[in-house]
């Protein structure tokens, strides 16, 4: 779980790009370390904090409202025994948001899972990514390569530098 003041980053076709990784860089750090032997992953979050305006929902209290503001926003493994290790109130009051579990103990298609073997192939391409930022450190490649989705410069929306990169004036 990661705490942020931001919103999730939910597209996970930008991964291959190496962008929006941060979660998945979370678990590839677990999945490669000899501290824990063989991960089993329930999913992966944020944790919204300091959000300006509380939302108002009519016919809720103000607890409501709040506790709903303040749940876990992302993913989760498709392994309802994994979720319960985490989440005991998954069928009632779930603090993980957008996730719905049937009474047959599934969840809903409208929650937000992934299967263990996507989040394999997604681990994979995480992988990749830092293998090549390695190899391109140890060559000095450091080559001014803003990443384009459609028109949008998406590399440098929040980076400070970008004048040093002729993106400003």
């Amino acid at each position: 779980v990661d705490y942020k003041t931001g919103i999730l980053h939910a597209d996970f076709n930008k991964v291959i790009y190496g962008l929006d990784m941060q979660l998945l860089m979370y678990l590839y750090l677990i999945k490669n370390t000899d501290i824990i032997k063989n991960p089993n992953f329930t999913g992966m979050y944020l944790e919204p904090i300091m959000t300006n305006v509380l939302k108002y929902s009519y016919g809720k209290t103000y607890k409501e409202n709040l506790e709903k503001e303040y749940k876990w926003v992302g993913y989760t493994t498709d392994n309802i025994k994994y979720a319960r290790m985490i989440d005991n109130n998954l069928m009632t009051n779930s603090f993980i948001s957008g996730l719905r579990v049937k009474a047959d103990e599934t969840f809903y298609s409208t929650s937000k899972t992934l299967s263990i073997s996507d989040l394999d192939k997604l681990l994979d391409i995480t992988s990749n990514n830092i293998d090549d930022v390695i190899k391109s450190i140890k060559l000095c490649d450091f080559e001014i390569n803003p990443k384009r989705l459609g028109k949008n410069n998406v590399s440098c929306s929040y980076c400070p530098y970008k004048d040093i990169c002729f993106m400003t004036n």
